[in-house]
């Protein structure tokens, strides 16, 4: 997913965007 997706569900987990995969 984009890195605008990765920060808005990082915000609604309230963890950091790192743990996500980013294609």
């Amino acid at each position: 997913m984009s890195s605008s997706a990765r920060l808005l569900v990082a915000s609604l987990e309230g963890s950091t965007p790192g743990g996500w995969p980013d294609p």
